[in-house]
């Protein structure tokens, strides 16, 4: 899997590339893919989305739950709100909770500063219901957790 991590102090280079041109196609050949490199962003909405919190209540970052309309795909993301402070990870994975039952996971590893951002391959499924489990593990091994639900389950 190739890497796809948007760092904030690169945004304005990198956005371009990230949400550039793509050929959008409806149907189950989309599952898995990257939902910038397959044009499935242009007519995406969040439908869920929450804080990424520790334990402790400290808020890392934020989580989101995205639907294609275009594609009939989810995928999750999350961008971080804090600097990694050392090597941190940015988890997501997506789960259809409906036979066929599917996971798409990702997790970046590397340093990270507030802002930078990281998403899941999508999962085809129109009428499924889908959720996501988002991570966010600092240098200093600090971890923070959200949990999202399709409001359509």
């Amino acid at each position: 899997m190739k890497p796809r991590v948007v760092v904030a102090a690169l945004f304005a280079t990198v956005a371009g590339a990230v949400a550039g041109p793509g050929v959008a196609h409806a149907g189950p050949d989309a599952d898995a893919k990257d939902p910038y490199a397959y044009g499935c962003t242009g007519n995406a909405s969040v439908v869920a989305s929450a804080p990424v919190i520790t334990n402790a209540g400290a808020t890392l970052g934020t989580a989101y739950l995205w639907y294609s309309w275009s594609c009939g795909t989810n995928w999750s993301a999350v961008r971080a709100s804090v600097n990694s402070n050392g090597v941190g990870q940015l988890t997501t994975n997506t789960v259809k909770a409906s036979y066929p039952f599917e996971w798409q996971p990702y997790t970046w590893t590397g340093y990270f500063v507030a802002g930078s951002r990281s998403w899941s391959d999508m999962i085809y499924a129109p009428t499924s219901c889908v959720t996501a489990n988002v991570f966010i593990q600092l240098g200093n091994g600090d971890v923070g957790e959200a949990y999202l639900t399709d409001p359509t389950c």
